[in-house]
C-alpha cells in the first residue's frame, strides 16, 4: 500500500494526508462538506483573533522580513532530497536545523541539530529529537502534518503539536509530556 501510495501525485498524497489528519478531529465524518466546514471554521477563529488582536497583525515589512529570513535559513540549511513527503520545512526554514534545542532540565536535545540526526527514517517517520526517556522520540510522519511521538514500546505514534515552535514551548512550559 505505501508503495503504492508513494506513485501517487504529490496533491493526491497531501489529500490523503490531510484527510487522514482531518479524521482525528472531533466531529468529522469523512465527508468534504464536514472537511471544508472545519476548515471555514478554523479560518473564522483565525480572523476573529485577528480583529479582536490588531496590534497582534504583521505590517507588509514584518512579513518580507521574516520571509526573507526563512529563505536565506533554507539556503544555509536545504532540505534532504530524501525527505519528499514530509512535512518539515520548520525544521529546516526556522533554524531547528542547524542549531537544534538542546533542554538543560533534562539534559537532553528536544530537537537535534541535523548533524547530529542518524539519516534512518523508520517507519515513515523522520526522528529529528525527543524526550529521552524509554527511547521516544519526537519528529515527522510521511504525509503527516505537525510533530509526532512515536513510542516503540507499544509501537505507536501520538500526535504532539502543530508546529515545531509549538512543540518546544509546550515542552518547556510543561504542557507537553509523554
Amino acid at each position: 500500500v505505501i508503495r503504492y501510495v508513494l506513485t501517487l501525485p504529490e496533491e493526491v498524497r497531501d489529500w490523503l494526508g490531510n484527510f487522514i489528519l482531518a479524521s482525528t478531529i472531533k466531529g468529522f465524518d469523512g465527508t468534504p462538506e464536514t472537511s471544508a466546514r472545519l476548515w471555514t471554521e478554523e479560518l473564522e477563529r483565525r480572523r476573529d483573533e485577528a480583529t479582536a488582536h490588531p496590534e497582534r497583525l504583521l505590517t507588509g515589512e514584518e512579513v518580507f522580513a521574516a520571509m526573507k529570513l526563512r529563505l536565506d535559513q533554507l539556503s544555509r540549511t536545504p532540505r534532504p532530497v530524501n525527505l519528499h513527503g514530509y512535512h518539515c520545512t520548520d525544521y529546516f526554514g526556522d533554524g531547528w536545523a542547524e542549531r537544534g534545542c538542546f533542554d538543560e532540565v533534562s539534559q537532553y536535545w528536544v530537537v537535534e541539530p541535523l548533524k547530529n540526526l542518524r539519516p534512518e527514517q523508520r517507519l515513515g517517520f523522520f526522528a529529528i529529537g525527543g524526550p529521552g526517556v524509554d527511547g521516544i522520540r519526537f519528529g515527522y510522519r510521511f504525509g503527516h502534518h505537525g510533530l509526532w511521538a512515536y513510542y516503540p514500546i507499544g509501537e505507536e505514534f501520538r500526535f504532539v503539536a502543530a508546529t515545531l515552535q509549538e512543540l518546544i514551548d509546550g515542552w518547556q512550559a510543561g504542557t507537553i509530556t509523554v
